[in-house]
């Protein structure tokens, strides 16, 4: 009897072994996986890596700004957000906070609201150069991004957002001699409580996805190896 149930045992354990194998076989079997082709004409997440161009001026270089969103559970519901801008430019003078390097890095979170909506809130931070002695730059604005964002039907991230800026240093705006205080007073990198913004306005971006592309053919490269 002994040996009887040991053999029933190993049976069992080996059993449930092959079952567990059976199903990526069968999926594999089946071809449910997509080509590449095909899973860019089918994903519908916000997950992903997107890029949004801008430019302000025909004289102004065309801006990039590069997006990440990652999903946070396995639900679909909330996803971190980083964000940064290649080729960022330098602020002169803007309400008395000149020589302020745009963007560092920017940090989020995107939480769905609806079937096809999500609210976001996105922080980041600017400093001066960094000095000669090669101690850290001083940080001189804090500002948030909030909005909501949907996917358009054309898979493009669309977002409807509106800017908030924080000063970290006293500013003066004019010459009036007027001085508008810190606004993150403790320097933690978070505004004050309570404190108003600097400056608000809306700011709207649309991202185009980087998807999945096919090998070039090196030969028709001007230069290839």
């Amino acid at each position: 009897m002994k040996g009887t149930r040991t053999f029933a045992g190993t049976i069992g354990r080996y059993g449930l072994l092959l079952s567990l194998l059976t199903v990526p076989l069968v999926m594999a079997a089946a071809s449910v996986f997509p080509s590449w082709q095909e899973y860019n004409a089918s994903n519908t997440s916000i997950a992903g890596v997107w890029i949004s161009t801008q430019q302000n001026s025909p004289e102004d270089n065309v801006w990039i700004w590069t997006e990440t969103l990652t999903p946070l559970d396995n639900t679909g519901t909330r996803y971190a957000y980083r964000g940064s801008g290649p080729n960022g430019s330098v602020h002169e003078g803007m309400l008395g906070l000149s020589g302020v390097r745009v963007p560092g890095q920017a940090l989020g979170e995107f939480v769905q609201t609806g079937e096809d909506e999500y609210y976001f809130t996105i922080i980041c931070h600017a400093a001066s150069a960094i000095p000669e002695e090669n101690a850290h730059g001083e940080l001189k604005w804090v500002w948030y991004w909030t909005g909501t964002a949907h996917l358009s039907e054309e898979g493009t991230l669309v977002k409807d957002g509106l800017w908030q800026f924080y000063n970290s240093v006293d500013v003066s705006p004019d010459d009036s001699g007027a001085v508008i205080a810190d606004k993150d007073v403790d320097d933690d990198g978070f505004p004050d409580e309570d404190a108003a913004p600097l400056l608000c306005g809306a700011w709207p971006m649309e991202s185009k996805r980087v998807e999945l592309q096919p090998q070039a053919v090196k030969e028709t490269a001007d230069f290839y190896y």
